[in-house]
């Protein structure tokens, strides 16, 4: 997954009606996130996480996607886990928008972003 050209796929596609860089930026980005049978189970290694995050999330028992959607409301959560600060917990997040992104059909990616714009305004 490449993250500049997702990044800049998902602001075409919006039509840069919201900031996502700097929602990312400050943790405010609301993402919808549908979990299916391929989702819930993928390992967290599907993330592309650096160690730190990894090895934070495995530490409190988040092994798949399902389990870490499960497990956490937002991405302060994240920042009660031992040694995951406020850059781990923007990586995770940010890696976890865009995973959710790839994952869905090109028509359902429309609805998706549609979501997103509506969560964010």
């Amino acid at each position: 997954m490449n993250q500049k050209q997702t990044l800049e796929e998902i602001k075409n596609r919006t039509g840069n009606t919201i900031n996502i860089d700097n929602l990312i930026r400050i943790s405010k980005l609301k993402f919808p996130v549908y979990i299916n049978s391929k989702t819930i189970n993928a390992d967290i290694s599907e993330l592309e996480l650096s160690v730190r995050s990894s090895n934070c999330l495995r530490r409190v028992g988040f092994h798949t996607i399902g389990d870490l959607v499960n497990g956490i409301d937002k991405s302060d959560d994240l920042l009660n886990i031992r040694n995951c600060g406020t850059n781990s917990a923007r990586e995770i997040m940010t890696n976890l928008f865009l995973y959710q992104y790839s994952v869905l059909t090109i028509e359902k990616q429309s609805k998706w972003l549609d979501e997103l714009i509506k969560l964010n305004q």
